[in-house]
């Protein structure tokens, strides 16, 4: 059976444009179906909240604080607005944005944003959440992804949206951020099972954060991003509250079989993603999670946001 990827066309609630909608259209329109032009737009909206000294802004800590915790789309996209409109444009105007008036945003956000770029061009497309391996030697740093369905070639392609030739530069990166190449970036699955196998759980995170309950997290993020539910990289609900040395047999097993059903590149529909995060209490995603801000857990109620349509 051929396999469809027209499900990936639909935003979940954290992908949804909503009353911004108008944004993103006119640049698809712009842009139109190429994934390269849209890459670029999604970047010239947002500026990263680790990378602003580089293009010449103070760092605004309560500014970025603030606008890495917006969860949905179009919260960014009201900011966005914002600035088209402080630039003296209307407020759905698709024109890049100066740096200073950037939305400041994280790996996931871009992934989040270039996913919903892609879907308003009539190309398929997900976020992954993984592990580059191409930031620091023999290190897998936490990170978001896309991939994008490529018709001609009639399979997934990864796409690093968040790369620009002063990143790439700055990381020495030899390969193109659109077209990653094979094991590059690996999804929090293909990680479990590498370290499952032997390798060094300590060498998977990100600013001293790793090992084991680490990649645990993203491997069962990425199963949500599979199922477009595309949330912050500081959520926690389920199997990823359980410390690792508390795993049972059946916990492991459970992670083992997740994880090998959730390679980059999985042949696998958006509803079929859905029936495997919702059939384990493991994986699901609760109304309720736990969300860290500035290191202090507290208590998010999805449920507004979950019950939004596109």
């Amino acid at each position: 059976m051929t396999f469809d990827p027209s499900s990936y066309l639909e935003n979940s609630p954290f992908a949804a444009p909503g009353r911004r909608r108008a944004i993103l259209e006119a640049i698809a329109r712009e842009c139109g179906p190429d994934p390269r032009s849209l890459a670029a737009r999604a970047r010239a909206l947002m500026v990263h909240i680790f990378w602003q000294k580089a293009y010449g802004l103070p760092e605004n800590r309560e500014r970025s604080v603030a606008e890495v915790n917006l969860r949905s789309l179009e919260e960014k996209l009201d900011l966005v607005a914002e600035a088209e409109v402080a630039a003296g444009r209307p407020a759905e105007s698709p024109e890049p944005l100066p740096p200073e008036r950037r939305v400041i945003g994280n790996c996931r956000d871009y992934s989040l944003l270039f996913a919903a770029l892609l879907r308003a061009a009539g190309i398929p497309a997900r976020t992954r959440c993984g592990f580059g391996m191409y930031f620091i030697p023999g290190h897998g740093e936490d990170h978001w992804v896309v991939e994008r369905w490529d018709a001609p070639r009639g399979r997934w392609v990864a796409s690093d949206p968040q790369l620009d030739s002063a990143m790439t530069d700055k990381l020495k990166i030899g390969f193109d951020p659109m077209e990653l190449p094979a094991g590059a970036f690996r999804s929090g699955g293909e990680a479990w099972l590498a370290c499952r196998a032997g390798e060094d759980p300590e060498n998977y995170g990100i600013f001293g954060m790793k090992g084991w309950d680490f990649v645990k997290g993203d491997l069962v993020r990425d199963l949500a991003a599979l199922a477009d539910l595309v949330l912050l990289p500081w959520d926690l609900w389920g199997i990823m509250e359980r410390p690792f040395v508390l795993l049972g047999e059946a916990d492991m097993s459970a992670l083992d079989a997740a994880a090998r059903a959730s390679p980059m590149g999985v042949l696998r529909t958006r509803g079929e993603a859905e029936a495997c995060l919702a059939k384990d209490d493991r994986f699901a995603l609760p109304p309720r999670i736990t969300s860290y801000l500035n290191d202090e857990p507290r208590t998010v109620d999805l449920s507004p946001l979950l019950a939004r349509k596109d």
